[in-house]
């Protein structure tokens, strides 16, 4: 008898959670299908001490990653509910046997997360890859795609904090001061950044590792 209620308890919990866990993701899903959603959400500039000090563990890891390519993205970021991934297609690989160019792989990151309570963007400090645009990237694993295997899916390597993602091209680099206990800023403020920082020492510090990579994989 007391399996029974037990079992009964263990199965109106489950229940509440999947109840809950579908009522998530329609809302996450409303809001990412609207034009311009990031607009509406917030983005975080990372410290200065954290931004140099990744930058200096990437410096040291990159170079050794087991994927090591330039693609362009195919398709704007698709959002799920345990994150995002962006298709691309590869157009020159430096290293990584299993990858060819003109192979259409997935990338994503364990960074890359969405809020929709908190109205906030987890980007791993870079801003999401343009479509189109080429792209220098460092990948540390294969992953399973959650609904479509026949598309081979990648993982961003990373530091502590930063994805190794680097725009084949030069952009302006805005940053804004921050003040109080958060580094959070409205997304449109920064949209047109390659890197998130509060200020001009840790877009350096991005901007040099940029530079060292390039002259290692042109």
């Amino acid at each position: 008898m007391k399996l029974t209620i037990h079992a009964a308890i263990i199965s109106v919990i489950m229940g509440i959670s999947a109840i809950l866990g579908v009522s998530k993701k329609a809302s996450y899903t409303d809001i990412t299908s609207k034009a311009n959603y990031m607009d509406r959400f917030y983005v975080a500039e990372i410290p200065t001490s954290l931004a140099v000090d990744d930058c200096q563990i990437l410096k040291e890891r990159l170079p050794e990653s087991p994927f090591i390519i330039k693609v362009t993205p195919k398709a704007q970021p698709e959002n799920f509910f345990s994150g995002r991934r962006q298709k691309v297609t590869v157009e020159k690989v430096y290293s990584g046997n299993r990858l060819n160019v003109g192979d259409d792989i997935y990338i994503t990151s364990n960074h890359w997360k969405i809020y929709p309570g908190e109205k906030t963007l987890d980007t791993g400090f870079v801003n999401p890859m343009k479509q189109g645009s080429l792209y220098l990237v460092f990948l540390s694993e294969s992953v399973i795609s959650p609904d479509d295997p026949s598309i081979p899916a990648f993982r961003l390597q990373s530091g502590n904090h930063i994805d190794a993602l680097f725009y084949c091209d030069s952009c302006d680099n805005l940053t804004y001061p921050v003040s109080g206990d958060t580094t959070y800023l409205p997304y449109t403020k920064v949209k047109n950044n390659e890197f998130f920082a509060v200020d001009q020492k840790g877009v350096d510090a991005f901007l040099t590792l940029k530079k060292d990579m390039f002259k290692l994989f042109p």
